[in-house]
């Protein structure tokens, strides 16, 4: 055998060596996103692209109501939350309403939402679709909350469009 041949073996059986490697590596990080996702178990917080961060911003509302009356146009207010559960509401004359909590569970069917203002507790459900959040909320105690993402006696329904 010559050199250079010797030299060609040497490196291709690197190369397949190296490439072997890269294809298990690949496979270790699949099964680590995978697994957790298709278990049920919490992914990695950098991993999540759900409704807990798509939610994160400021909202403007555009329509409200309560019971099966016509929605009234957004009174100019905005809405604000962020990734740890706080929220603020600005309203139009600039007064802010800050230490509101929240809580979302896009898990449950229909998906859970809790506004809970120091004025009360709203339990409700809500939907995210594209740049469009409506929440269905009903102020009570969670034996109270809204079942159904959609209008009803004793529900009040506020729509957002995400502020850009």
């Amino acid at each position: 055998m010559r050199y250079h041949e010797e030299i060609v073996i040497r490196i291709t059986g690197i190369g397949r060596r190296v490439m072997g490697r890269f294809r298990i590596l690949t496979s270790i990080v699949t099964i680590a996103v995978l697994v957790p996702a298709l278990t049920g178990a919490p992914l990695p917080k950098e991993l999540k692209q759900g409704d807990q961060v798509r939610i994160v911003g400021i909202w403007k509302l555009v329509e409200s109501g309560s019971d099966l009356n016509a929605l009234s146009p957004g009174d100019g207010s905005s809405w604000r939350f962020d990734a740890e559960g706080n929220a603020a509401i600005v309203r139009s004359t600039g007064k802010a309403d800050n230490g509101i909590k929240y809580s979302i569970d896009p898990r449950e069917s229909p998906k859970q939402f809790d506004w809970m203002p120091s004025w009360g507790n709203y339990r409700g459900c809500y939907a995210l679709e594209g740049d469009r959040l409506t929440l269905y909320l009903r102020n009570g105690d969670k034996d109270n909350r809204v079942q159904e993402a959609k209008r009803a006696a004793n529900v009040e329904v506020y729509s957002f469009e995400r502020m850009k």
